[in-house]
């Protein structure tokens, strides 16, 4: 495949036809790289973020636990690490998981921009032969910006109309456009699209599931050695004899556990291991009657007394449906993640 340079997205009407997919995969390419930068900092971020809460508990009690001479250093490092948690919302130091959000969604519409173009379909569904690169010009220049909102471009629908509807009152020349080639794109779009796209959700949700496992699991123990020390402090005020040398040492102990189980449950609040996980297989499993349509579909391809438009017209039918419930899906994500930055856990 040719890819152009990102210089060349501007060029005007003389894109050859051929051209077209390239031009929505350089910019989902570059999309996508942008994205995962901003996940890896993001991801770096929420870990310091949720750190912050109980190292500054960790050097508060850390004075009382060595000799006084080490109390200034120990108190300069906790002030610190509070004034960095509370910049963290005054200088908008969690930006890199906004741009994540914005740029993942905008890598995920030139994917679907791709398959809506090959099978001229929702925004090319009655574009002229003539004029497709114009309006593939025209639809990267709303998607392919940092400008317009990528959430409301999730939308599929020009006006009040929705491309599914218009598909099927325009069931004629335009709906029913013979694809070349149509039993090797039916196999495409079936590995490339819907099982590709089914094996990922159904890998996430199981990846999602053991993360939230494991943090849940370790702020359960992190409570449940707090009360043990909790019980132990007790006792070693009420029934201890004299100085207790390890003392400051339970105490410190006893404060900071709950801190640090606070901490867990809001790491999985930031990443929403659990709604994530939930998500992905609900849509997992509602990938697979499309699937199997699409199956089906094959198989009646094969039969000789079927048009190729009326193959072609069920296969547009089941492209846009399957794009519907993948945006439904960004959709919800969206909503998940976007409320859920990294804050400095206390």
């Amino acid at each position: 495949m040719n890819v152009m340079s990102e210089n060349d997205l501007g060029s005007g009407t003389d894109t050859a036809p051929a051209d077209l997919p390239s031009r929505i995969e350089e910019a989902l390419t570059r999309r996508d790289r942008i994205a995962l930068q901003n996940k890896g900092r993001r991801l770096t971020f929420a870990v310091t973020a949720a750190a912050l809460g109980p190292l500054a508990v960790l050097l508060l009690e850390a004075h009382v636990v060595f000799p006084p001479k080490y109390a200034d250093a120990f108190i300069s490092a906790e002030l610190v690490a509070l004034t960095f948690a509370l910049a963290i919302s005054f200088l908008r130091l969690d930006q890199s998981h906004y741009t994540w959000l914005a740029e993942r969604l905008r890598t995920e519409l030139l994917r679907r921009e791709k398959f809506l173009l090959f099978a001229r379909v929702g925004p090319y569904l009655d574009t002229p032969q003539s004029t497709i690169a114009l309006r593939v010009e025209q639809r990267l220049a709303t998607i392919d910006d940092d400008i317009s909102d990528a959430f409301a471009l999730l939308g599929m629908a020009d006006g009040e109309v929705t491309w599914r509807d218009a598909l099927e009152d325009a069931r004629g020349a335009a709906a029913s456009a013979e694809i070349p080639a149509i039993s090797t794109e039916l196999q495409a779009y079936l590995d490339e699209r819907i099982i590709n796209q089914r094996n990922w959700y159904s890998r996430k949700a199981v990846q999602h599931g053991k993360h939230a496992w494991w943090l849940e699991g370790g702020s359960k123990m992190t409570l449940t050695l707090a009360i043990i020390v909790a019980a132990i402090h007790l006792g070693v005020h009420a029934f201890g004899n004299g100085e207790i040398p390890s003392a400051n040492l339970l105490t410190a102990i006893a404060v900071l556990l709950p801190v640090l189980g606070a901490a867990l449950i809001g790491l999985l609040s930031i990443f929403g291991c659990r709604r994530l996980s939930r998500s992905y297989m609900h849509h997992a499993h509602a990938l697979e009657p499309l699937e199997n349509a699409m199956r089906t579909l094959q198989t009646d391809a094969l039969k000789v007394d079927l048009r190729e438009g009326e193959i072609s017209f069920r296969f547009k039918r089941i492209l846009l449906e399957t794009e519907d419930l993948l945006s439904n899906e960004l959709r919800l994500w969206w909503l998940y993640m976007h409320p859920e930055a990294p804050r400095a856990s206390g």
